[in-house]
């Protein structure tokens, strides 16, 4: 259940929440369970929140900060995510059913199980992401980076989706020597 204080918070707007996470940089805000739908929340600082089966259907967090943030059971299906930081988020089991996620930083997050159907992922980077049991029926990958501990769902090929894999120094594999 949500910290009413903190519902209370964001929902004065992106800038009076970030002013306040500025203010209070060691508290983990509590929005679990938060219904968030439709919500503009564009260059939120929700970094090492608690979204646990959130639903953020159809919610604006373009460039949103949701690194380290907890989403697992979250709901995101439509949810617009445009270069948004999910670096080693929790989206076990999350919703992202049509959400649009290009260029997001997923470096490291777990998506084991999350529902990733006709998600757009082109040019994101999923550098040592889980997808272990991901469903990516329709997932748009193109242009999207991976490397060798990146591990994605039995018989998935990431070049056969148009991915890119990344060396161990950070070099498309086809630069390495």
């Amino acid at each position: 259940m949500s910290n009413p204080a903190h519902l209370a918070i964001v929902g004065r707007g992106v800038a009076f929440w970030n002013h306040w996470r500025k203010e209070n940089p060691e508290t983990r805000p509590d929005l679990s369970g938060a219904t968030l739908s439709g919500a503009t929340l564009g260059r939120v600082d929700l970094g090492r929140a608690n979204l646990r089966g959130a639903d953020l259907r159809g919610a604006d967090l373009n460039e949103a900060d949701l690194n380290e943030a907890d989403l697992s059971g979250a709901t995101l299906s439509g949810a617009s995510l445009r270069g948004v930081d999910l670096s080693e988020a929790n989206l076990f089991m999350a919703n992202l059913f049509e959400a649009n996620l290009f260029e997001a930083n997923l470096r490291g997050a777990d998506l084991h199980g999350a529902n990733l159907v006709k998600t757009d992922l082109r040019r994101a980077n999923l550098q040592r992401a889980d997808l272990n049991e991901a469903n990516l029926l329709g997932t748009h990958l193109r242009g999207a980076r991976s490397n060798v501990d990146t591990t994605w769902p039995d018989g998935f090929s990431p070049n056969e989706a148009g991915m890119i894999l990344f060396d161990g120094e950070g070099k498309p594999e086809e630069d390495s020597d």
